[in-house]
C-alpha cells in the first residue's frame, strides 16, 4: 500500500503504527462481537447473575426495616393448631392483629376454600378490616388460577403472589401488574399503597411516559427480556428489577402462636404493615433470593423484601438499580477487550503481564462494584472475558510470530553468509536482526556489536537520520528503493554506498527490510579526482 508524497512524516509514522498494530483493534472487536453473541444467545446468563449476586453479598447491608412485621406459621404451629390453620383460628388472629392499629395487614395464604370450623366468623373480620390484602394466583404456564376470599375487594383489597423465577431458580425481579381480562395488582404493591396512603403518595402515570407508574417521585421503569444479564426473560405484565436487604433479621419476625398467646407487645404493630405467611419448613413455602447462599428464605419474606423496596423508591430512600443500553454495553465490553489487547501488545513479558494483568482484573472488579454501589449494573463477565481471551489470541499471535521469525531469521542468516555484499535485514523498529560479516568489516563493529541495534547507536545523529528516513519510507510505501548514501565507519573513514532496499514478509506477517549494499567509496574519488582534472 503506497501514500502520497504530500503526507508528513509523522501521520506515515501513524498510518503505519495503526497498520502495524491493526490486530489490536481487530482483536478486540473480533473478541467482543463473540461475547456479544454468547451474551444474546444467553450462554453468559446464569454465571453474569451469579456474579450480581456476589455485588449484592458483598456490599454493605441495609438497615432493618421496622415497617414491616412477619408473623411466621412454623413447625410448633403446625403442631398445636394443624395444618392448614382453621378458618377460626385466623379469624382471632386478625381480631388481635386489628386491636393494634396497624397501617395494613397482609395474608399471604390462600383462602378460597372454607377451612371450618369458624368459616362465617372469618368471613366477618375481614368485611370488617378494609385494611386487609389477601392472595390470589393468577394462572400461567405453571399452575392454574387461585381464587383470592371471595369476600375481599379484588380492587384494593386482593394482590396476586407470583414471583418472577430466573433461569437458577431465584427471585431476583418482582412484578406489580398482570393483565388478563382485568388489571392485577400485586400483593406487595397493594400492601405498599396502603402504606404510602398515610404520605399522601398514590399510584399515578409518570411523567416520563404515561404507561409507567409513577410513586411520589419515584418512576418505576418496567424491566424488559434483555435487560442487564438477562436474555429472553419472562417481560409479561409489569416487572422491576428488585433489591432485597438481607438473608436475615431483616425484618422482625414472631410466630402466630406468640400472638394469640399474648406474648407479643400489642404496640409492635401499630402504624405498621403486617404480614401472615409460612414459615414452616415442611410446607416447603421457600424461594432462593440473591442472599440466598444456599438457603432460601420463607415466601412471605421475599414479599416483604418486594414491598420494602417499592416504600424505599416511594419515599426516596433509595434509587431503582439501573442497567445499560445495548450500545453501551458492547462499547464497556470493548473498551476492556482493547485493553487486554494493548497490554499484551505491550508488555510481551510472562511476568510483566501477568503483574499488569492481575492489576488491572482487580481495578475491573473494583471499577464494577464501585458502580454497582452507585446503582448501576454493568456487565462484569464479559469484559473479563473480553480482557482475558484478548490477552490470550495476542500472546497466540506473538508466539506464532516468534516462531515463524526464528526460522526466518535462520533462513536469511544462512543465505546471506555466502553472499559476498555487504547485507543487512531489519525489523519494523529499525534494529538490525540479521547481517552477513560484508556488512560488519564495512562498517568496522563486530557483529556481535550491531545485533539488535539501531541507525542512532554507531552513526553520526545526521548520518543514523538519513537512513532512518530511507528505512521509514520503505516500510510506509513498501516499494523498493536504491539510493546513493554516505556514513563515517568505525575507523572514522568516510564511505559513500549504494543501497538497495525491499520489503519482505514471513508466513508469521513478519515484515523485514532487506538492504544490500555496494561500496562505491573508490567509484566516487575516482570520478572527483577526474573532474578536478578536467
Amino acid at each position: 500500500m503506497s501514500y502520497p508524497s504530500f503526507i508528513p512524516a509523522f501521520w506515515n509514522r501513524l498510518i503505519r503504527r495503526f497498520f502495524n498494530q491493526h490486530r489490536v483493534i481487530f482483536t478486540a472487536s473480533g473478541i467482543t462481537l463473540a461475547l456479544l453473541t454468547l451474551r444474546f444467545l444467553g450462554l453468559l446468563q446464569a454465571i453474569e447473575l451469579l456474579a450480581f449476586d456476589a455485588f449484592v453479598r458483598l456490599r454493605p447491608a441495609l438497615p432493618k426495616d421496622d415497617r414491616i412485621i412477619i408473623i411466621g406459621i412454623n413447625e410448633p404451629d403446625l403442631q398445636n393448631l394443624g395444618w392448614p390453620v382453621p378458618d377460626s383460628t385466623l379469624a382471632t388472629l386478625l381480631e388481635t392483629i386489628a386491636q393494634s392499629q396497624p397501617q395494613a395487614i397482609g395474608l399471604d395464604l390462600y383462602r378460597d376454600l372454607p377451612v371450618n370450623p369458624g368459616h362465617e366468623e372469618l368471613k366477618q373480620v375481614m368485611q370488617q378490616l378494609p385494611n386487609l390484602v389477601g392472595i390470589e394466583r393468577v394462572a400461567d404456564k405453571k399452575a392454574p388460577n387461585i381464587p383470592a376470599p371471595p369476600v375481599l375487594n379484588p380492587t384494593t383489597q386482593v394482590g396476586f403472589n407470583n414471583v418472577l423465577l430466573d433461569i437458577d431458580g431465584k427471585v431476583r425481579r418482582g412484578l406489580l401488574y398482570v393483565h388478563t381480562e382485568r388489571v392485577h395488582k400485586s400483593f406487595a404493591l397493594q400492601l405498599a399503597l396502603k402504606y404510602l396512603d398515610q404520605f399522601g403518595i398514590e399510584e399515578t402515570a409518570s411523567s416520563v411516559n404515561p404507561k409507567y407508574l409513577q410513586l411520589g417521585e419515584a418512576v418505576f421503569y418496567p424491566f424488559k427480556s434483555y435487560d442487564g444479564a438477562y436474555v429472553n426473560a419472562e417481560a409479561s405484565g409489569y416487572p422491576f428489577l428488585a433489591d432485597f436487604r438481607g438473608p436475615r433479621d431483616t425484618f422482625t419476625t414472631v410466630s402466630m402462636s406468640e400472638v394469640l398467646n399474648g406474648e407479643v407487645d400489642p404496640q409492635l404493630f401499630r402504624d405498621r404493615l403486617v404480614l401472615i405467611g409460612l414459615t414452616a419448613i415442611s410446607l416447603k413455602d421457600f424461594v432462593p433470593i440473591p442472599y440466598s447462599n444456599p438457603d432460601p428464605v420463607p415466601g412471605v419474606e421475599a414479599q416483604a423484601n418486594l414491598i420494602s423496596f417499592i416504600l424505599d423508591l416511594a419515599t426516596g430512600e433509595q434509587t431503582a438499580i439501573r442497567t445499560l443500553p445495548d450500545p453501551i454495553e458492547g462499547l464497556w465490553i470493548f473498551a476492556w477487550s482493547g485493553l487486554g489487547s494493548i497490554l499484551a501488545w505491550k508488555l510481551r513479558r510472562p511476568f510483566q503481564l501477568t503483574l499488569s494483568s492481575g492489576v488491572t482484573l482487580g481495578t475491573l472488579c473494583l471499577t464494577s462494584y464501585v458502580l454497582f454501589l452507585a446503582r448501576w449494573w454493568f456487565p462484569f463477565i464479559p469484559p473479563l472475558f473480553g480482557f482475558v481471551g484478548s490477552s490470550l489470541m495476542i500472546l497466540i499471535h506473538f508466539a506464532h510470530q516468534e516462531g515463524e521469525l526464528k526460522r526466518s531469521t535462520e533462513f536469511l542468516q544462512g543465505i546471506i553468509n555466502t553472499i559476498p555484499d555487504p547485507i543487512f535485514v531489519k525489523d519494523q523498529n529499525h534494529r538490525w536482526i540479521v547481517l552477513n560479516q560484508a556488512y560488519a568489516q564495512l562498517v568496522g563493529y563486530p557483529l556481535q556489536v550491531l545485533m539488535d541495534k539501531s541507525d542512532y547507536d554507531l552513526f553520526a545523529p545526521e548520518e543514523a537520520e538519513q537512513f532512518w528516513k530511507q528505512d521509514e519510507s520503505l516500510f510506509v510505501t513498501q516499494e523498493s528503493t536504491q539510493q546513493e548514501e554516505g556514513f563515517t565507519d568505525a575507523g572514522g573513514i568516510h564511505r559513500v554506498i549504494e543501497t538497495k532496499r525491499s520489503l519482505h514478509r514471513d508466513a508469521g506477517g513478519n515484515s523485514f527490510l532487506v538492504g544490500v549494499i555496494r561500496d562505491i567509496t573508490q567509484q566516487k574519488e575516482r570520478e572527483a579526482e577526474l573532474e578536478r582534472l578536467a
